[in-house]
Parts: structure tokens; C-alpha cells; sequence
């Protein structure tokens, strides 16, 4: 931050200093709270010339996010997300005792405008290491107190899913899905380029479909729960995915997304449960067979980004035997969608 001295320059010298003061010391975040004098501006900045009660130049050497006080955090609710949104643009690490204010403080941030928090969330969502970041706000209690409804999927289903129930798998999910993106140029060298275009492509609204889907990701079993019985003796979500597009058009609404926005999401959410590739065997020839996480993730990827054509080339091959394991479909992929574009949703 850089502050100019004019802006104080008709008070007493001072005023002037206490005014500067105080500004800093409201600020979000220290890396935030740091000046520099007016006439420092166009020369080399020296150490001397920073003003830094809050010691932000060392947090920022130390890749650090941290508040200065409590009430830094209550003043503005927003600003509970804000430190989760820094924390994974700048790859920072997050202050244990700003974590603890967050965590006295998470139900304030409903108190916050709900497009300012479509903001924050998006914005953190559109960072490759936001699932990281998502699991620290759930262990803060933030993450449920800007989504409710994921708040139910905790620890349920423990059965099916092992670690945290329904709402650990939607985080090991969206975890999964940056692990997929981030392997397609390797994995995918003749449809990356593609791929990662359409991800970075907007519907409107202002962010990406790589954000948007993250989100759906998210949320595509938050339904769970409320569509849950016991049938023959097991645990069963018939009709989750229809009930939870439902579910995320009320969310969406809340947090002022577009109508658009509100539309993909959905509709991934309703078709989460069609394979985008024919199944082999038990499992989907495109998923790794040894967690379920990554089966999603993995799946996100087929389903949405490979042009139908490719898909049909895929089947007719798999139906004539001449794929029967995922390396297989990988190369017949790069081979039959060397040429085509990704379409979808």
C-alpha cells in the first residue's frame, strides 16, 4: 500500500502521524498495513523509509497472512474470507492466531453484502491451490457458514466415505480435480491446449468455467443427506443430484451469482451421475480405481470437456473390444480429439 503525505497534508504534523497510524492499524491484514511517505514515491525505497507498526514486511518475507488484532476481523465480516482468499492467491501460509479469530468470529460473515462474498469465494476458486484453502476454512468453520447446506454432509455416510462423510469427499473431489487440470498437458498433450482454453473461458459473471466447476464440484452431493434411506439393509441418495441442483439454485441466488453461472453449475450437479465415457468393467476407463476422489475428479474431466464425436468414436471402439483399459482410451482419445474442440455447459 502506498499513501501519499497529501492526504493529511493540511493537519498539524502531528495529526498527521496519528491519522497514518490508525489507518495502518485498521487495516485486514499486515502485508496490507505497510506505507511509504509521498516524496519516497519514484526514487529506491529503503527499509527506513517503510512505515510498518504492524511488522507486515516481515510477514511478507515469511509468506505470511496474519491480522494484527481481532477487531480488524469483526469490523468488516468480509474480511474472515478475505485472509482465506490471500492465503491462496499469494500461496501463503495462514497465522494460527488469525485462524483462531476466524474461528471465534465465522458465523459474522453473514452479516456480510452476499456479492461481496461471491466475490471473495470466486476469486479463491479461481486460484489452482484452492482446495487447500477450502479445507482450512472448513476447520475454521468458515467453509459451512457461507454454504449451509454442505454442514449436513459432515460425517455422514461415513460408510461410503471414509474420510469426513460426504463433505470430505466433495473436498477431496475439488483437490482431485486441480491434480487432474494441472496433469492434462502432460496427460493430454494434443487436447490440452483445448481444454485448459475452454476452463479459462467465462459464461458471464466475471469468472471462470475452472472456477465454476470447482464450485460444482463442491457441491454436487450436498443433497446426500436429505435424500437418504435405507433400502435392503444399505444406505441409499437415489435422486441427490436432481435434488441438489435444486439446492445449489437457492445458494446461487443468495450469493447473487448469475443466472448463467447458476445454470452450469446446476446442471453438472443434476448429471454428476452420467458416466461422460461407457463404463469397463465396475469403473469408469478414464478413473483411477483406487479412490473414489480421484474417480471424480477424473470424471469431471471426461464429462464435460470431450467433444461428443470423440465420445462416440470411444464407445464404438470399446463396444468392438478394442479398449478395454484406461491407457487404451487415453491414446484412442489423443488420437480421435487431436482435432476437435472441447464443448460443454
Amino acid at each position: 500500500m502506498l499513501i501519499k503525505a497529501p492526504l493529511w497534508e493540511h493537519l498539524p504534523a502531528a495529526r498527521r502521524a496519528n491519522a497514518l497510524a490508525a489507518d495502518l492499524a485498521g487495516r485486514d491484514i499486515t502485508i496490507n498495513s505497510m506505507a511509504v511517505a509521498g516524496g519516497c514515491v519514484g526514487r529506491t525505497i529503503s527499509k527506513r523509509s517503510i512505515i510498518d507498526p504492524a511488522k507486515g514486511l516481515n510477514d511478507l518475507k515469511r509468506g505470511l497472512i496474519r491480522t494484527a488484532n481481532e477487531k480488524n476481523l469483526s469490523a468488516d465480516p468480509l474480511r474472515l474470507l478475505r485472509v482465506f482468499r490471500f492465503s491462496a492467491q499469494l500461496g501463503f501460509r495462514l497465522d494460527r492466531q488469525t485462524l483462531e479469530w476466524v474461528k471465534k468470529n465465522a458465523v459474522k460473515i453473514r452479516l456480510a453484502a452476499p456479492e461481496r462474498i461471491r466475490f471473495e469465494l470466486m476469486t479463491l476458486l479461481e486460484t489452482k491451490n484452492a482446495a487447500k484453502t477450502l479445507e482450512a476454512m472448513d476447520r475454521a468453520g468458515l467453509l459451512t457458514k457461507i454454504i449451509h447446506a454442505l454442514e449436513r454432509s459432515r460425517d455422514f455416510a461415513l460408510q461410503y466415505h471414509k474420510h469426513g462423510g460426504a463433505l470430505g469427499h466433495a473436498l477431496d473431489a475439488a483437490r482431485c480435480f486441480e491434480e487432474s487440470v494441472g496433469g492434462i498437458p502432460k496427460r493430454m498433450p494434443a487436447l490440452s491446449r483445448q481444454i485448459l482454453s475452454y476452463l479459462d473461458s467465462s459464461i458471464g459473471g466475471g469468472f471462470s468455467r475452472y472456477a465454476l466447476i470447482k464450485l460444482a464440484i463442491l457441491c454436487h452431493d450436498i443433497a446426500k443427506p436429505h435424500t437418504a434411506k435405507i433400502i435392503d439393509g444399505r444406505l441409499r441418495f437415489f435422486g441427490h443430484e436432481k435434488r441438489g441442483a435444486g439446492l445449489f439454485e437457492k445458494i446461487g441466488r443468495r450469493l447473487r451469482f448469475s443466472g448463467s453461472e447458476i445454470q452450469l453449475i446446476a446442471k453438472i450437479i443434476a448429471a454428476h451421475l452420467t458416466g461422460g465415457v461407457p463404463p469397463c468393467g465396475q469403473n469408469n476407463i478414464l478413473e483411477d480405481r483406487c479412490k473414489p476422489a480421484v474417480q471424480v475428479g477424473n470424471f469431471f474431466i471426461a464429462k464435460i470437456f470431450f467433444h461428443r464425436a470423440v465420445l462416440e468414436k470411444i464407445r464404438g471402439l470399446q463396444a468392438e473390444g478394442k479398449i478395454q483399459t484406461k491407457n487404451q482410451a487415453l491414446k484412442a482419445i489423443e488420437k480421435a480429439g487431436g482435432g476437435e474442440k472441447g464443448k460443454g455447459g
